[in-house]
């Protein structure tokens, strides 16, 4: 296999692991949907994104620096290892204490609802239940082996679905529901150990860095994780709390923006696997190589990405009510041509800052999040303000339009040419056209999932066969 070859399965194989991960989870927010019922799901999700976007800061700062020296060091791979994970479990058992300790002000101030204090400080719980499984993963990530990466992440999303399905069938209680995903975490980190501490990470080298090392490098690297994540997520945050908002249209947005998500949650993976490959051609001098396996890399991401927003947005007003059991789903369909959209240019921006950091630049991109959290911080209650939820969600889809095209103009101007026109026109298009078809005509049953996956499988089809999709190089 050569090596083009290789750097186009990397980033596939990681996307397959993550599309495995987010149909397991979407089975398990179907299910808890329809067992809590629309007016707790609402509160569900909230809660959920809530302890996802803390813990981002903890999974993508120092296991990111783990992946870092790790793919430049691999006989230092154990090592590496072992000063990973113990910098990781101090961070968190200080951002966890501190979120718990802060959720009553969080509850009460900002999602105006008391209730929510307890089932937050057990979310709190899941940075420290999930440390395992986020320094393995990463340093299995600076190893290359992504196909070993790939089944830890399906091992994982597997015992999750187990365990909380077994959880949902016996209780109906919100805060027990958020304990059987810290359990999970829990289940995931041990498997995580097992698989990788034992197949691929064999380097016995002494750790080429220190800890304040590892905290130089990924501190920043933790504040774009945090921020990226609160930018993806804010619009639900204020429009809880919106004019007009009720706990029964709050589950109908959080329904529509966690199916919403899911494209952001797949597709960010292309980031992941370009992260080591792109920092290893710069370390080598080989600049050419690293703005040759993103371009590559992002073409084939965008053939992929922006059709599926089309797929979303095309059926969303029957998938809804079909996934959910409740025919006032379906007005999430509106909210889907904003949400989206957003979650797709989210995903772009997060693998332009991932090409950033790889290139050195974690500061620079750090700073640009700054201003797009702060401009669609005030975009997005200003909006939600006269508009209500839809507002929130007409407001998220500018903002991160804009944040996708200043971080990609960003790694461009760093790394070279990483954006292809035909791919992005071609991608664009079919997109737009899916979009199109399945308003003008779709079944009104489950058969959506079939007919929309057909439609979505012609539409990359001609893409691949236009060469908008990069072929591989021949072994």
């Amino acid at each position: 296999m050569t090596n083009s070859r290789a750097k186009l399965d990397g980033p596939l194989a990681l996307t397959l692991a993550q599309a495995w991960h987010a149909f397991t989870g979407y089975l398990i927010f179907v299910a808890v949907a329809r067992a809590l019922g629309r007016e707790t799901y609402g509160d569900f999700t909230v809660v959920l994104w809530a302890m996802t976007t803390t813990e981002a800061f903890m999974t993508d700062g120092v296991p990111k620096a783990v992946s870092f020296y790790t793919a430049r060091h691999p006989a230092s791979a154990r090592s590496l290892l072992h000063l990973g994970l113990r910098q990781v479990t101090l961070c968190a058992v200080l951002l966890g204490g501190t979120f718990a300790l802060a959720m009553p002000w969080i509850a009460e101030r900002l999602w105006r609802d008391p209730e929510l204090v307890t089932p937050g400080r057990i979310s709190a719980l899941d940075l420290l239940a999930f440390v395992g499984f986020a320094v393995v993963i990463q340093v299995v990530n600076g190893l290359h082996r992504f196909g070993r990466q790939a089944a830890i992440w399906f091992t994982y999303s597997t015992l999750k679905m187990i365990t909380v399905l077994g959880v949902l069938a016996w209780s109906r209680d919100l805060s027990t529901v958020i304990g059987a995903y810290v359990v999970a975490s829990l289940l995931g980190s041990i498997a995580a150990v097992l698989l990788g501490r034992t197949t691929s990470i064999q380097g016995r080298e002494p750790a080429p860095c220190q800890a304040r090392d590892l905290w130089r490098f990924g501190l920043p690297i933790s504040f774009q994780a945090l921020l990226i994540l609160a930018l993806v997520n804010l619009d639900l945050w204020v429009a809880k709390a919106a004019p007009g908002s009720t706990a029964a249209t709050h589950g109908i947005y959080g329904a529509t923006a966690t199916l919403a998500r899911a494209l952001f949650f797949i597709f960010r993976a292309f980031g992941d696997a370009l992260f080591p490959a792109v920092a290893r051609a710069l370390s080598s001098g080989d600049a050419a190589g690293a703005s040759r396996s993103a371009r590559k890399a992002i073409s084939l991401l965008l053939c992929l990405l922006l059709p599926a927003v089309g797929l979303a947005t095309g059926s969303a007003q029957t998938v809804l009510p079909v996934l959910f059991g409740d025919e006032s789903y379906g007005m999430g369909g509106d909210l889907m041509r904003f949400l989206a959209p957003a979650a797709g240019a989210w995903t772009l921006t997060a693998v332009s800052t991932s090409l950033l950091s790889a290139s050195g630049a974690g500061k620079q991109a750090l700073l640009a999040l700054a201003i797009c959290a702060l401009g669609s911080g005030i975009a997005i209650h200003w909006s939600a303000q006269i508009s209500g939820p839809m507002g929130a969600a007409q407001a998220a889809a500018g903002s991160a339009l804009g944040s996708a095209l200043l971080l990609g103009g960003l790694a461009a101007q760093r790394l070279g040419r990483v954006w292809s026109l035909s791919a992005v026109l071609g991608a664009a298009g079919g997109g737009l056209i899916l979009d199109q078809a399945l308003h003008w005509w779709r079944p009104d049953s489950a058969l959506v999932f079939v007919y929309g996956g057909l439609c979505y499988a012609v539409i990359v089809g001609f893409l691949w066969i236009s060469g908008a999709i990069p072929r591989r190089a021949k072994a």
